[in-house]
């Protein structure tokens, strides 16, 4: 998690959406190079009067070992644990959902 603050960072190539807060909607930039197999980077953002205005992040995945399909499913998961345990902080591990509802059905049937 970096929460450093003050400093903007704009990467050519690099572009995401939300809605309403959540990763809901990502377009998949290619990079020139992944410098690891698999990098997840998480940025805490604040206004002037240093309130916090969210988390904004990242994935960078090497093409050679994760397909887009792949990374967009993890960073998705990774969205729905972070907003579980923002709505119930006092959750177990265990109670956490990681999958969807569909990912858990196509699993059991």
């Amino acid at each position: 998690l970096q929460n450093t603050g003050g400093a903007t960072l704009t990467l050519p190539g690099v572009e995401s959406e939300t809605e309403s807060g959540t990763a809901t909607s990502a377009r998949l930039q290619p990079v020139a190079a992944a410098k690891f197999d698999l990098d997840l980077t998480v940025t805490e953002h604040f206004a002037e009067s240093g309130e916090s205005q969210g988390l904004s992040g990242t994935v960078i995945a090497a093409a050679d070992l994760f397909d887009p399909g792949t990374v967009a499913a993890l960073a998705e998961r990774f969205v729905r644990v972070l907003e579980t345990v923002a709505a119930d902080a006092d959750l177990h591990l265990s109670e956490i959902g990681i999958v969807s509802e569909k990912e858990r059905r196509e699993v059991v049937t």
